[in-house]
């Protein structure tokens, strides 16, 4: 049993990182993001909103793309026809 290799040693669990490394690497770039504009003299641009997780599965996403490309696509032929 003590031969087993555990998950949080070696190459493995070097790759993982915590939830709070993520947030001071976060509060990192940001502070770096305003010194380097305050160094310009100018206000930084509003930050950019977050992706929001979604959590279906690629199975429920897949046919509602296909849905509302299908009737974009219908929508611009419709228009198309009218021109004619």
């Amino acid at each position: 049993m003590d031969d087993i290799p555990s998950i949080s040693s070696g190459d493995v669990g070097s790759r993982f990182v915590s939830q709070a490394e993520l947030d001071i690497a976060k509060q990192r770039r940001e502070e770096q993001w305003k010194a380097a504009y305050a160094r310009l003299g100018q206000e930084p641009p509003p930050a950019p909103a977050e992706d929001v997780f979604d959590g279906r599965s690629l199975a429920e996403v897949c046919p509602q793309h296909h849905t509302h490309k299908h009737a974009s696509l219908t929508m611009q032929l419709r228009r198309n026809l009218r021109r004619i």
